[in-house]
């Protein structure tokens, strides 16, 4: 399986490991890494960047270094949207546009989408308002007009 599988179907002509070497007494560089750094449970420890010039080099460590300050400062843009996303999926239920969309039950008929498409109800979309409201995507509107509307045939086409 994996790199062997490669090299017997001639994928490949030959494969060197790069990062395993002779066991060295303590701790080697790449053992220092994977025990300090390469942790699901270390992500929020410092980074050992002189460590990964060492043993991966300039760019590499550059990379990290680079990916450790801009996930930093993304952290508080990720928790201040996470706090707008909450406080809308509270606020939806009390949203004036979006109850009387709600409520409007059997009042509201839309014109169809398409020739063969039949009148569709208004009150169906509510759900999707409902989550679109969360995200804030939906403008507010004046509350609907009341009143039914009357029952339409869509017209023959030619």
């Amino acid at each position: 399986c994996g790199i062997d599988q490669l090299l017997a179907e001639s994928v490949f002509s030959a494969a060197f490991p790069l990062h395993d070497g002779p066991q060295a007494p303590g701790l080697t560089q790449r053992q220092v890494l994977f025990q300090f750094w390469a942790r699901w449970r270390k992500w929020n420890k410092y980074q050992p960047l002189d460590h990964v010039r060492r043993y991966f080099g300039e760019k590499v460590a550059l990379y990290f270094a680079w990916l450790g300050f801009y996930t930093g400062w993304l952290l508080p843009a990720a928790a201040v949207g996470t706090l707008v996303f909450l406080v809308g999926c509270f606020l939806v239920f009390s949203d004036i546009p979006t109850q009387e969309l709600c409520n409007s039950k059997e009042s509201f008929e839309m014109c169809p989408l398409c020739l063969d498409c039949p009148f569709w109800l208004l009150s169906s979309a509510c759900t999707l308002v409902q989550v679109r409201s969360r995200v804030g995507q939906v403008r507010k509107t004046a509350p609907l007009a009341s009143g039914p509307v009357p029952s339409r045939t869509p017209a023959p086409h030619h």
